[in-house]
């Protein structure tokens, strides 16, 4: 669990003005798909511009180990997870494997995605950027390269809101979700993974407020332990799509969140900065998903 950044949550159960219902899949390719579409081709039928670059041997593309855990239209966007097993995670995604032209990672992602995954100073980091990137790619089949801006943002087209998350799993590998939504103005997305269990110490006075902590142990089926974690991944959620949109740090103390049994989750807001009165609409959901906690969150900025 990071705990390097603030958090800011949902307000209310409005859903996120036109981001509630998720384009089609085929809406989520580029430009250069709808050109070639004007030419009587699917988007379907149309391979990356970097396979065509340079396309590695056919058995090569056969093999794919890694595998789609989920694909979701969420109220916020619609929502990929892709997976690797931990067996395959160190060789599959090591530097000297993916530096051959033939490894499977060539056919998915933009070479300069990959070059920057082999820039990473580990192990960890530069597979939970290529999941990520893999799960991305997925709603994202032409593109540049979708690399980070300064803040560590994936840097999607501008016809769209985006945002990513990992996890690992020492027992199930690694997991890299994505969420997409077609851009809304002064609008932006956030989506969060967690673990449902940890081993460490309880974070919960770290990122829960005294009245969080006594509110615990109300949502059906999610334990004490559980519920800690799964409000620490709304806050992070919260906090992704809230900070292209307010450039600030929020405090963990600053606002509370509280998740419902049917998925939803409310807030009450304390920010210093009193920037939550710019929001006009914020949206939040959650679900279990196996041993994790998916988050998602939208929110929108009153007109100036």
């Amino acid at each position: 669990v990071s705990l390097t950044r603030g958090f800011v949550i949902k307000s209310g159960v409005q859903r996120c003005g036109h981001l509630h219902r998720v384009a089609p899949r085929a809406q989520f390719v580029l430009c250069s798909v709808a050109r070639a579409q004007t030419n009587s081709q699917s988007s379907e039928d149309v391979s990356p511009s970097w396979e065509n670059e340079s396309q590695p041997d056919n058995h090569v593309l056969l093999k794919k180990p890694w595998k789609t855990l989920f694909d979701l239209e969420l109220p916020e966007g619609q929502c990929i997870g892709v997976r690797i097993d931990a067996q395959n995670s160190c060789d599959e995604l090591s530097n000297e494997a993916i530096a051959s032209s033939n490894h499977w990672i060539h056919a998915y992602l933009h070479p300069d995605e990959v070059k920057y995954a082999m820039s990473q100073p580990s192990e960890y980091t530069r597979e939970t950027f290529l999941l990520g990137r893999l799960a991305m790619r997925q709603m994202l089949s032409q593109s540049g390269p979708i690399l980070k801006d300064d803040h560590g943002r994936p840097n999607v087209p501008m016809l769209y809101l985006g945002s990513i998350s990992h996890k690992r799993s020492i027992a199930n590998g690694t997991i890299g979700v994505a969420l997409l939504a077609p851009r809304v103005k002064d609008s932006g997305v956030g989506v969060d993974i967690e673990l449902a269990f940890s081993n460490r110490r309880s974070i919960a006075k770290r990122v829960l407020t005294e009245n969080e902590i006594n509110e615990l142990g109300r949502i059906e089926g999610v334990s004490k332990d559980e519920e800690v974690l799964l409000r620490f991944s709304l806050k992070e959620a919260f906090y992704k799509a809230i900070h292209p949109l307010i450039c600030q740090y929020v405090g963990f103390q600053e606002a509370e969140v509280k998740p419902e049994s049917d998925g939803s989750a409310s807030v009450r807001w304390n920010l210093k900065s009193g920037a939550d009165k710019r929001f006009k609409t914020v949206t939040g959901h959650w679900r279990r998903i196996d041993e994790f906690f998916l988050s998602s969150a939208c929110v929108t900025l009153r007109d100036t």
